[in-house]
């Protein structure tokens, strides 16, 4: 078995675990590196699955693919994209507590970095977006600086607004028009998604997180955060981030993430 430590996302997934077990969405991760250590597990995956491709830390945290689409068919050939990038790539496999669903019914995404005593910045897309378009600087449609000793009060986003919280982005239909071609073509030509499916489901205007999806968000994520405090400075935590997605009505955090994931 692969050391889930000494790889990025795989350490990400541990921290999560750790920190936020009660909202992880992943059940157990299988790390898998040639095709015969696929050829071990691929039963355990023979629908639709989460998956990602990943690297040692201290390697190029580049995605081999340009997106993953959950299908187990896919696997084999981002083994070989994988090893083609570089001969210590893996792909991570995740079983998930609740059946996985297809990224354009994702309900939006989040990336959230905590600067420990200062301040937590937050960022989210709305519906059918996901955490891709905010870790790779594609897209955002709100994004919020919250003051440390203002994060314990905020649930709702009229709270941001009220106790510290400074908007610093809202996107405009203008920038979220061409967000959203960009987004069809993730879908569809990278992800290999039905065309169908992807204009049925994708808005042609922004839809904002409603109030019980940021009340997850801050309740199960931020709230959690800031009750470990100590526990995280023990672990060198000071600065780090919270990447994740909304789906099935339900914040879905996949990996806390260190500084060496920004390298």
């Amino acid at each position: 078995m692969r050391d889930p430590l000494k790889y990025g996302k795989a350490r990400g997934i541990v921290l999560l675990n750790k920190y936020l077990p009660r909202v992880t969405p992943f059940k157990d991760v299988d790390i898998i590196g040639n095709f015969e250590e696929w050829e071990a597990v691929k039963e355990k995956y023979a629908g639709f699955s989460a998956h990602r491709t990943d690297m040692p830390i201290g390697h190029s945290m580049r995605n081999a693919v340009s997106g993953t689409n959950g299908f187990a068919s896919e696997i084999p050939e981002l083994i070989r994209k994988v090893n083609e990038q570089s001969p210590d790539g893996v792909v991570l496999l995740m079983t998930t507590k609740v059946p996985a669903v297809p990224r354009y019914l994702y309900d939006g995404g989040f990336n959230a970095r905590f600067l420990v005593g200062s301040e937590i910045l937050v960022e989210f897309v709305g519906r059918a977006f996901d955490g891709h378009e905010l870790t790779q600087g594609l897209a955002v449609h709100e994004r919020y600086v919250i003051p440390w000793g203002d994060a314990l009060f905020v649930r709702r986003r009229s709270d941001l607004m009220k106790n510290g919280g400074i908007l610093k982005d809202f996107v405009s239909q203008e920038h979220y028009a061409a967000q959203r071609a960009e987004r069809y073509h993730f879908l569809v030509e990278d992800c290999h998604y039905d065309i169908v499916a992807v204009n049925e489901n994708l808005p042609m205007r922004p839809v904002k997180l409603s109030d019980a999806l940021l009340e997850s968000f801050f309740d199960e994520i931020v709230l959690e955060i800031l009750k470990q405090r100590y526990e995280l400075a023990r672990d060198g935590l000071r600065l780090f981030g919270v990447q994740g997605n909304f789906a099935n009505g339900k914040v879905q955090p996949w990996e806390i993430f260190r500084t060496e994931r920004w390298c």
